[in-house]
């Protein structure tokens, strides 16, 4: 029961920060994967009208490992390396088709 209640706090919390991000004209996207969305939000799909980045450390520039969730169907971008190095930084590589 807790958990739900998080969950429906996670969702208004979520839903107004997009609304007022919407309403004073910022391009905006969700940053998630699954593994973190669910346990967080649950089935709640009121974000999926904004474009998904989402995150899967598989390390292959593709959506073929991508699964439905929140709404989403299909993403924008993939963050598929956290572990890269360039110039000597750490980066996380992304693919953006």
């Amino acid at each position: 029961m807790v958990f739900l209640l998080h969950q429906a706090s996670n969702r208004a919390w979520m839903s107004q920060a997009l609304s007022q991000a919407t309403a004073m004209g910022v391009k905006i996207g969700v940053y998630t994967s699954a593994s973190q969305w669910i346990p967080i939000m649950g089935s709640w799909s009121g974000a999926s009208h904004y474009p998904l980045w989402y995150a899967h450390y598989d390390g292959r520039q593709s959506f073929s490992d991508f699964s439905p969730f929140g709404g989403w169907t299909k993403p924008a971008i993939k963050q598929y390396a956290g572990d890269a190095s360039r110039c000597g930084v750490g980066v996380d590589l992304n693919w953006y088709p």
